[in-house]
């Protein structure tokens, strides 16, 4: 399990430490690469473990206590799939800015606009 965990931060890590050493440290689209990294990881890791309870059921056509095991592994899979694109899929929907860190500064800089049509607005945060 270290060995795991230690490899996911080495992954996490390396490009950092590239874009460090190359003076381009550009941490909104090191958050992109997080971001695109977890969910083709989950999308990855789901499709593991339906697998595994897919040959959990077959090996165990006579247990059903085990098939009915594979089948919670199948279940649990799919509702992970389903929370985390569910949550990059509304935060897109309120604004797609929010998922594409490389423009980010196009949410924080913007002014935001007072009501009543005066015309004045709120300076950047």
């Amino acid at each position: 399990m270290n060995k795991i965990f230690l490899f996911i931060i080495i992954c996490l890590l390396a490009p950092l430490s590239v874009l460090a050493a190359t003076g381009g440290c550009d941490m909104p689209a090191y958050f992109n690469y997080i971001i695109n990294f977890a969910l083709g990881a989950s999308a990855i890791l789901a499709l593991t473990m339906i697998t595994l309870g897919a040959i959990q059921m077959m090996l165990n056509s006579a247990n059903p206590s085990a098939q009915g095991a594979g089948r919670e592994k199948i279940k649990n899979a799919l509702l992970g799939l389903a929370l985390i694109f569910g949550a990059w899929l509304i935060l897109y929907t309120i604004n797609p800015d929010l998922v594409n860190y490389c423009n980010f500064g196009n949410i924080i800089g913007s002014p935001i606009p007072i009501g009543g049509g005066s015309g004045r607005t709120i300076g950047p945060l």
